[in-house]
C-alpha cells in the first residue's frame, strides 16, 4: 500500500537538498559548503519573494478570516480619543489593554463588530482612508483606519468583539523540518534560493533565476485557470437595442 503523507506541504529539507544539488555541493544531504545554516537565510529571502508575487497575482493562500479580537471600552467620551490595535498592548485610552494584532497580519482588508458576549451577527465597520471623523464615542466602533501598522478606531462606550479578515505572511523557516506552506512551490523556492546563494559566491545565477521565474509562472497559471472556472456571459460587441416601427 502507498504511504499516505500527513500533510500536503513539503519541508525545508527538500528545498535545501535541491539547492545543494543545483549548486553542485557534494554532500547534498548536509552540505560541505552550503550547509543549512548558510542556505536558510537565502531560502527565507526567496520565500518572501514568492509570497509577495503570489499574493499580488491574487492567490488566496494568504487570506485569513474570522480572527476575533475584543476591543475594550474607552475611559471617557472624548472626540479626541482614538483606540489603537498594533503589535503591542496599549492602555492609554481604554479601561483595559487592547489586544495585539495577529503576528502574521500584513494588512487588514475587512472588519466586522458585535457586542462582546452576544450571539448577534457581526456588522461590518466602515473603513476610512482619509482619517477618522471627529465624533463622540457611541456603543459601537463604526469606523476603522489602517495607519502606522495599526488598526485605529474612535473607540466605543462598551466592549465590542471584532472579526478581522486580513492578508497574512507565512512564518520563516528556521530548520529543515519546518514546513513550506506554499503548495507546489518547492522547486520555485529552491531555484530562487540557489540564485541568491550563487550570487553570494560570485557565480553566475541567471539560469537559476530564470528557472525560478518559470516555476512561479506555472503556479500562477494554475491559480488563474482555477479562478476562471466560474461562468460569465459577455455581451456581444456592438450589440444594439432595436425597436419596431409601425
Amino acid at each position: 500500500m502507498p504511504v499516505i503523507q500527513s500533510s500536503g506541504y513539503g519541508t525545508a529539507t527538500g528545498v535545501l537538498g535541491l539547492v545543494r544539488a543545483l549548486l553542485d555541493d557534494a554532500a547534498v544531504s548536509t552540505g560541505d559548503v552550503f550547509t543549512d545554516a548558510v542556505l536558510i537565510p537565502f531560502v527565507n529571502s526567496a520565500y518572501h519573494q514568492l509570497q509577495f508575487a503570489m499574493a499580488n497575482a491574487g492567490v488566496e493562500t494568504f487570506i485569513r478570516d474570522n480572527v476575533v479580537l475584543t476591543v475594550p471600552p474607552v475611559i471617557s467620551v472624548d472626540p479626541s480619543l482614538q483606540v489603537v490595535l498594533n503589535d503591542t498592548q496599549n492602555q492609554m485610552t481604554t479601561v483595559s489593554p487592547t489586544p495585539q494584532i495577529p503576528t502574521d497580519l500584513l494588512v487588514p482588508t475587512r472588519i466586522w463588530e458585535r457586542a462582546t458576549g452576544s450571539s448577534e451577527p457581526f456588522v461590518p465597520l466602515a473603513q476610512r482612508k482619509d482619517g477618522l471623523p471627529s465624533e463622540s464615542q457611541q456603543q459601537r466602533l463604526r469606523y476603522w483606519e489602517w495607519r502606522t501598522d495599526g488598526i485605529i478606531f474612535l473607540g466605543a462606550t462598551q466592549s465590542n468583539d471584532i472579526r478581522v479578515r486580513y492578508e497574512s505572511v507565512l512564518p520563516d523557516v528556521a530548520q529543515g523540518s519546518d514546513m513550506i506552506q506554499l503548495r507546489g512551490a518547492q522547486d520555485a523556492l529552491a531555484y530562487y534560493a540557489a540564485s541568491l546563494a550563487a550570487q553570494s559566491r560570485g557565480s553566475a545565477a541567471r539560469d537559476f533565476y530564470s528557472a525560478g521565474e518559470e516555476a512561479l509562472r506555472k503556479i500562477l497559471v494554475r491559480s488563474v485557470r482555477r479562478q476562471q472556472h466560474s461562468m460569465h456571459r459577455r455581451k456581444p460587441y456592438g450589440r444594439r437595442r432595436t425597436s419596431n416601427s409601425w
